[in-house]
C-alpha cells in the first residue's frame, strides 16, 4: 500500500450503523481526494531506500546479507541483541552467544520508557511480552552506532502461545520503519534451537 490512504473498520454487536458509514464516507473523501492530487502530480512515491537485512544458512554458516554484502554472523561490525526473557536466562543466553564468538548483548529489564515506544509501534491490542520486546528493539535502535548491524533475537515456536508470531511482527515492523543494517534473527524451539545446523551455534 505504501503511500495509499487505507480503512481498516473494527465491527462488533455494539457497532451503530450511523458510525460506521460516518468513518466509511470519510475514507472515501480521502481516498476520492488523494486520487485528485495523484493526477495533479502533487502525491509521488517515496523513493526507497531501504536495504533489507537478512540472516541466512550458508554452507551451514550463519550468515548476514545485505544486498550485494555478507557478513559472518562472528563478524566485529554485527552484534545480536537479547531483549529480557528473566534476566539470569537472558544473561546465560548471551554468555553462551559470546562464548561462540559472537557480539551478544542482554538487554535490561523493560522501563516505562520501553512500554511507551512499544505502545507507539504496536496496536497495544498484543500480548504485553510483544509489546515489551518490540519496544526493547525500538529502545535500542535508537541510540545504536550507525556502523553497527543489530540482529534482535526472538525465539519462535508452535502452540497455543503467539510467540510464533513475534518474530514475524518484528520483522515487519524493521521493514515498514525502512530500518537500515537491522534483521530479526529467530531461532525455532521444535528444532532445538538449531535449524541452521552449525557448529557455531
Amino acid at each position: 500500500m505504501k503511500i495509499k490512504p487505507s480503512l481498516t473498520l473494527e465491527l462488533d454487536s455494539h457497532s451503530a450503523d450511523a458510525g460506521i458509514n460516518t468513518r466509511i464516507e470519510a475514507a472515501l473523501d480521502i481516498m476520492e481526494s488523494f486520487i485528485e492530487l495523484e493526477k495533479m502530480g502533487l502525491i509521488k512515491d517515496e523513493i526507497e531506500n531501504f536495504v533489507e537485512t537478512k540472516v541466512i544458512n550458508k554452507n551451514n554458516n550463519i550468515m548476514i546479507t545485505r544486498g550485494n554484502e555478507e557478513f559472518s554472523i562472528t563478524d566485529k561490525r554485527v552484534k545480536v541483541i537479547l531483549p529480557s526473557m528473566g534476566e539470569l536466562a537472558t544473561r546465560t543466553m548471551s554468555a553462551t552467544f559470546r562464548s561462540a564468538g559472537i557480539n551478544c548483548e542482554a538487554m535490561p529489564i523493560p522501563t516505562m520508557n520501553t512500554l511507551k515506544l512499544g505502545r507507539a509501534n504496536t496496536s497495544c491490542k498484543e500480548c504485553l511480552p510483544l509489546i515489551l520486546t518490540t519496544g526493547t528493539m525500538v529502545e535500542y535502535l535508537i541510540n545504536r552506532p550507525s556502523e553497527e548491524i543489530t540482529l534482535f533475537f526472538m525465539p519462535h515456536g508452535a502452540g497455543p502461545c503467539r510467540q510464533g508470531q513475534y518474530h514475524i511482527f518484528q520483522d515487519n515492523l524493521i521493514k515498514k520503519l525502512k530500518i537500515n543494517n537491522t534483521a530479526v534473527f529467530t531461532l525455532n524451539d521444535e528444532k532445538s534451537y538449531n535449524e541452521y545446523k552449525t557448529k557455531t551455534m
